[in-house]
């Protein structure tokens, strides 16, 4: 088994609060995981944890077979990951092509800004547009070839399909398609759980820092998951 992602036993407080506890699951290479659970459950943390934003955590992160180490996203970037963020978190100052050209690393791969532009042509045609001159859906396109940029080998997506209209959010996961094909490991946060299980091999889902369900997408029934969002164990 070849896993691009080994989480063991992680958990993570803010202050006297405890964020996450005891979360352990892995993906291998090229798997996408869909990772759903309501608000505050802990999902954001758990990316912030391997991007190298949380300072201070417990347990082992391997990324690759390679140790994640609190507190550096230095680190994490050299090793493959990037995220697609909450909220976009674009550079205002930056046209849509220096955007793009802000996420570029030494790593080599199939993202160059050419290809990107073909994944979403509108980034093409606005290429010197501001983000504010963009709808919420360009928007979002950009932040996802801002992270493709990076030739990740595992990309997380915060929310993906937050304050889009269901045009969009069926041209966006249309464009997964041609990711996954690439072979790049996926863990994708969306509140349309249907959705995104569609596109998934394994759902995790989340309640008050505690992961209530792993296992296969496909076998994700009604029942388990309100089990599951309400904290019981399936």
């Amino acid at each position: 088994m070849n896993l691009a992602l080994d989480v063991a036993h992680v958990a993570a407080n803010f202050g006297q609060f405890r964020a996450l506890n005891d979360i352990s699951l892995s993906l291998e290479a090229g798997e996408t995981l869909a990772l759903v659970g309501a608000n505050g459950a802990g999902k954001s943390t758990f990316l912030k944890i391997l991007c190298g934003l949380v300072d201070s955590w417990q347990g082992t992160v391997n990324i690759n077979g390679t140790p994640l180490k609190p507190g550096s996203p230095r680190q994490s970037s050299e090793l493959g990951l990037a995220l697609v963020p909450e909220g976009r978190l674009l550079f205002e100052s930056l046209t849509v092509r220096e955007n793009l050209m802000i996420g570029q690393t030494a790593r080599s791969g199939p993202w160059s800004l050419e290809a990107i532009e073909r994944l979403f042509p509108v980034l093409k045609e606005r290429r010197n547009a501001r983000p504010r001159e963009l709808s919420g859906g360009q928007q979002q396109m950009v932040a996802i070839g801002r992270a493709l940029a990076s030739n990740p080998q595992i990309l997380l997506f915060d929310e993906i399909s937050l304050g889009l209209s269901p045009a969009v959010v069926r041209e966006v996961y249309d464009a997964l398609k041609a990711v996954r094909k690439e072979g790049v490991t996926l863990v994708i946060v969306d509140q349309d759980i249907s959705r995104v299980c569609n596109v998934s091999e394994n759902v995790a889902c989340f309640f008050k820092g505690t992961v209530t369900h792993y296992g296969p997408a496909a076998g994700m029934t009604a029942a388990a998951l309100h089990e599951a969002y309400f904290g019981g164990r399936t």
